[in-house]
């Protein structure tokens, strides 16, 4: 079937009707063949013209059906739901016409392929990629990667099986890109049973913490059910506090109250042991803090002794030093940043750490 993209440029083949009459009206001196043959040419030439500017397209009609099944294989996904998701793919598959193509590809943090692009598709049994490849969900990327395996002169749809929980790039911007290409996206929301599940969500403080000042560390625990649990609160890796909790569902403020130590970089986290858990990964939230009164500095002098005079002199200024030898030079940053400055005098390049 042929139809035109301009249509009305075709009522320009009546100026045909203006060839001839100009034909007729000719003084030239041509033969009666001689101006037919001129006429011919010339209308022929201006009905080609004419019928380009009017866009002719020849349709044909496609029925040929191709199917790319994205299957979600993130940790967010139960496996329950992961067994239904298969079902419903394989049930899918029996059911396609015999000369539907159909691929079938996991995703996560990245797609992979579990059955290429055929007439015989089908889903194996589930192997599930290691747990690092699964904390990540792109669903964007996969739809870009599904769009990739069509084949040309096919109608052309995506089935997204997913719990929707996107953790890198837009799905909706690649979906929206994806039907201006004439490919179709359809979902199919994956969702298993409520596991009990607790979250520490943050861990803040206050943004100014002078030495020795008294402060409160809140943490906000997130729970799906009722349930008693352990907080722990650490401080550079040492526990500073530890509190038995009645856990509500929903969200859960739990309050600590400590001292500021010396001046310094201090790092702080809180941890939740619970009875009814799922995943222990994310029973964890950290929090940092620099406290800052007195200006500390560090000097690092090959010989101590040499440095009392510079270390006087910076202490009557109520400066806080600290001396050290060639073999007290910061190897991390934590170390660094419990100082404001750091002076390094008289030591030698060899006794410094690569």
């Amino acid at each position: 079937m042929m139809e035109w993209t301009h249509p009305w440029m075709l009522t320009g083949l009546l100026g045909i009707a203006w060839l001839f009459h100009g034909v007729r009206r000719s003084l030239a001196g041509m033969t009666k063949a001689q101006r037919w043959t001129c006429l011919s040419l010339r209308a022929l030439i201006f009905s080609l013209i004419v019928l380009a500017l009017a866009g002719p397209r020849w349709i044909r009609q496609v029925d040929r059906l191709a199917v790319v099944y994205l299957l979600d294989e993130s940790l967010s996904v139960p496996p329950e739901a992961q067994e239904k998701a298969r079902a419903f793919v394989n049930e899918s598959l029996a059911a396609r016409r015999s000369d539907d193509q159909a691929a079938v590809l996991g995703f996560a943090a990245s797609p992979r392929v579990i059955s290429p692009m055929s007439e015989k598709a089908s889903v194996p049994a589930w192997q599930a990629p290691p747990d690092q490849d699964r904390k990540a969900t792109d669903i964007a990327r996969a739809l870009e990667s599904a769009a990739a395996l069509f084949p040309p002169e096919s109608l052309k749809r995506i089935v997204l099986l997913s719990d929707g929980n996107a953790t890198a790039g837009d799905p909706v911007e690649e979906a929206v890109r994806l039907a201006g290409e004439e490919v179709r996206v359809d979902t199919v929301a994956l969702a298993g049973p409520e596991r009990p599940e607790v979250l520490a969500r943050e861990l803040s403080l206050p943004h100014e913490i002078r030495p020795g000042e008294p402060f409160q560390l809140t943490a906000r625990i997130q729970s799906t059910v009722k349930q008693a649990a352990k907080v722990k609160l650490l401080e550079n890796k040492f526990v500073l506090g530890e509190k038995t909790v009645e856990l509500q569902p929903g969200e859960n403020q739990i309050d600590f109250e400590t001292r500021a130590g010396e001046n310094g970089f201090h790092a702080y986290e809180t941890q939740v042991e619970a009875p009814s858990d799922t995943r222990l990964e994310n029973n964890r939230a950290l929090a940092t803090a620099i406290i800052s009164g007195t200006p500390r500095v560090l000097l690092v002098e090959a010989e101590e002794d040499k440095a009392r005079y510079l270390s006087s002199a910076l202490r009557d200024e109520h400066i806080d030093v600290v001396v050290r030898n060639g073999l007290g030079v910061p190897t991390s940053l934590e170390d660094l940043q419990n100082f404001n400055l750091f002076i390094l005098s008289d030591v030698a390049a060899l006794e410094l750490s690569p």
